[in-house]
């Protein structure tokens, strides 16, 4: 009966021109579905109104409608939809259907049938169940990644590194938040990555994109491609890859202490911008940037071999030595200028200087500590206080002061 009084409108005075019109609509929603966009919806909720009036012309809930998504249709084909099976503009925003005629509506429903069978429509019904079929898939793999409990923190006098996590979300208003924690130094990153996802809901960037990689000599662990990981500890960052997962924090230079950025795939990373990371780049240290070789996920031993205190002061002191080289040629070059134009001045800068010095040096003396011993610490990456406690603790040997900044008994 619907088909044949379909085929009557349509060949009736302006059948074929009403038919193209609600086609043409149709064709519209069918590829507004595919655009993903906020009237993407729209082509359903027509549906469900031509089905009612066809099953009830009398239905209360669809004699008056507030278009809702059908209004959001980019190019109005929703409204135009709608006025073409009978509504008209009521009191803003409602729309009243009028007369009916089953003929019409019978035409509507023909024409969203086959605005369904058309590619883009089908092609948009794949994505969004592939994508339905992803976030289940993933709700799947997060839960049994959470059943595994993350590496434990190290406790009391063991070696640790400190991690500063910078995440996009969790923090007041759902703005970006910090998160602090310690790690082993022979954890792999793909430890880190375990931890940040077993994170609350709230904190964590969620993701659709998790993978249990089990095709490496490494045990099996999860990895997320929907996230980039930065190390912006210091200029430039590095990203952090599936290829370093199962290297050691270690062997990825994130020890004693590292600043790690997280931020969804496709988004400025990296403390590239302004807010937290781009503090913690500033604040960065001047750890050497070259790659170390792979050292695999150990089980409490430093299979990357740790470099020891006596090599953080060797670097640290060339690395001195070179600034204090500039600064010393700088200073001749000045001295030079200087007395060409007399030595009265420069004399009693001198004798303030030195009198600086030998507070300097009285202070340090009283403390017990040297003074370069403490600068050369400190520009190593620690508090003031913690390197004079610790000189004073190991009898004012510089390597013995690391081992015990670095977590040593």
């Amino acid at each position: 009966v619907g088909a044949a009084a379909a085929a009557t409108a349509a060949a009736g005075p302006g059948g074929n021109v009403l038919n193209s019109t609600l086609e043409r609509c149709a064709a519209s929603l069918a590829a507004e579905r595919s655009r993903s966009s906020p009237g993407s919806g729209a082509l359903d909720a027509v549906e469900r109104v031509v089905d009612k009036l066809i099953r009830n012309p009398n239905d209360e809930t669809v004699k008056v409608l507030m278009p809702g998504v059908i209004g959001k249709v980019t190019d109005g084909s929703g409204l135009e939809f709608l006025r073409a099976i009978g509504y008209k503009p009521g009191k803003k925003p409602f729309f009243v259907y009028g007369r009916h005629d089953p003929a019409i509506v019978w035409m509507a429903k023909a024409s969203l049938e086959k605005a369904r069978t058309g590619f883009e429509y089908q092609m948009a019904a794949a994505l969004d169940a592939s994508e339905a079929t992803a976030h289940q898939d993933a709700s799947v793999a997060v839960a049994a990644m959470r059943q595994k409990a993350a590496v434990p923190e190290p406790t009391g006098t063991s070696l640790k590194t400190r991690i500063v996590f910078h995440l996009p979300k969790g923090g007041p208003g759902g703005g970006a938040m910090r998160i602090e924690r310690h790690f082993a130094p022979d954890d792999a990153l793909a430890d880190v990555v375990h931890f940040l996802g077993t994170l609350p809901n709230h904190q964590s960037q969620e993701s659709t994109q998790w993978e249990l990689v089990e095709d490496t000599k490494a045990p099996p662990f999860w990895w997320c491609h929907g996230w980039k990981l930065s190390d912006i500890t210091m200029r430039p960052p590095r990203e952090l890859t599936r290829e370093d997962a199962t290297m050691t924090l270690q062997g990825l230079e994130l020890w004693p202490s590292a600043q790690i950025s997280l931020q969804p795939t496709g988004a400025a990373g990296g403390g590239g911008g302004g807010g937290p990371a781009s503090a913690a780049v500033a604040a960065g240290t001047s750890r050497s940037r070259s790659k170390s070789p792979p050292a695999p996920v150990g089980g409490g031993q430093y299979l990357g071999g740790r470099p020891k205190p006596s090599e953080l002061l060797a670097s640290s002191m060339k690395s001195r030595e070179r600034e204090q080289s500039k600064h010393a040629l700088k200073g001749a070059t000045a001295h030079t200028r200087y007395n060409v134009k007399g030595s009265g001045t420069n004399q009693a800068q001198a004798q303030a200087h030195s009198s600086a010095s030998a507070g300097v040096s009285s202070a340090s003396a009283s403390s017990g500590t040297s003074a370069s011993d403490v600068q050369e610490l400190v520009s190593m990456g620690f508090g003031e206080t913690a390197v004079r406690a610790a000189l004073q603790r190991a009898g004012g040997r510089k390597e013995r002061a690391v081992e015990i900044l670095l977590g040593g008994s």
